[in-house]
């Protein structure tokens, strides 16, 4: 069964998670390499590039058993997955991919009592695009971060990650120009809000132009508004001498309602062209089911493959 996963949505997340995996793999004095030393020889073609993704694993695995001791660190299944195929991807002509690797841990008598099950039937094989999308989206956010984290104002030396931010969003954004986004499209559109939350903290990197980023949707949603005000806007017409327009009600005052009023634009001489620009603006403004765009968490369907 393919597993539905907050991926895309949950990249600045998966930064921490992220630093705790990378630090259970560098544990290499820790017993657990004493087991991966066994599994990898037996069963994994003796191929030691997998050690640091295997004592990860376990030591993950064995803490992930109790959640209330303090070590304790609640990884969706989905980053371990993210995680793992990094490690993986980097080994040179690996023979194991994700799944196999993960069934083989599951399954050998030496590391099955530390798995126990954990992410069972949601590690699988994510396919090389989707990954190197959430690898974009990964560093985005890891370069933010830096900024995030800049609390000496004085300290211009990271200031630079703000500039990378902004070269690498708009070095991907101008695929959004379709009216269905993709993934990606989405996780930039999220990043997109972060960024420019962060650029509103004054102080920082004052030695670097700092402009708030856009999303194509928004700047059309934009250019629909300014036009139906500016062209839409109904301008009163003079009544024909003679005429008295005004109305005498029961109660003894006068209303007066100018004649444009009654007539759409289209009447007053537009073109027709204008014309269908005003009706399709006004018809997206004042039926949001039509106009709007999905704001909801970003949910993605990670396509998978079998071994």
């Amino acid at each position: 069964m393919l597993n539905i996963i907050p991926i895309y949505n949950t990249v600045d997340v998966y930064l921490s998670h992220k630093g705790i995996l990378d630090t259970y793999a560098n544990d290499s004095h820790s017993n657990y390499k004493i087991y991966c030393e066994n599994i990898i020889k037996t069963n994994l073609n003796n191929n030691l590039d997998y050690m640091k993704a295997c004592i990860a694993f376990l030591k993950h695995s064995d803490i992930s058993k109790d959640k209330d001791a303090f070590s304790y660190m609640n990884i969706p299944c989905g980053h371990l997955n993210i995680w793992l195929k990094e490690q993986i991807k980097n080994i040179p002509n690996y023979k194991y991919d994700v799944l196999e690797f993960y069934n083989t841990l599951k399954s050998h008598e030496f590391s099955k009592p530390f798995i126990n099950d954990l992410c069972d039937g949601e590690i699988n094989n994510i396919d090389d695009s989707l990954y190197t999308d959430f690898q974009f989206l990964y560093n985005l956010h890891y370069n933010l971060n830096i900024y995030r984290n800049i609390f000496d104002y004085n300290d211009l030396t990271k200031c630079d990650s703000v500039t990378a931010c902004k070269t690498s969003y708009e070095s991907k954004i101008n695929n959004c120009l379709t009216p269905k986004s993709s993934p990606l499209c989405k996780g930039l559109k999220s990043f997109k809000e972060q960024y420019n939350n962060e650029m509103q903290i004054k102080g920082k990197c004052p030695n670097i132009e700092k402009k708030y980023l856009s999303y194509p949707e928004q700047e059309n949603r934009k250019e629909q508004l300014e036009r139906t005000e500016d062209e839409g806007s109904i301008q009163l017409i003079s009544a024909p001498q003679g005429e008295d327009l005004s109305e005498v009600h029961p109660s003894g005052y006068n209303s007066f309602t100018p004649l444009g009023s009654f007539l759409s634009p289209c009447i007053r001489g537009k073109t027709k062209g204008w014309c269908n620009n005003y009706e399709n603006d006004a018809h997206l403004l004042h039926n949001p089911e039509n106009g709007k765009t999905d704001t909801q968490n970003i949910w993605y369907n990670i396509q998978y493959h079998s071994p």
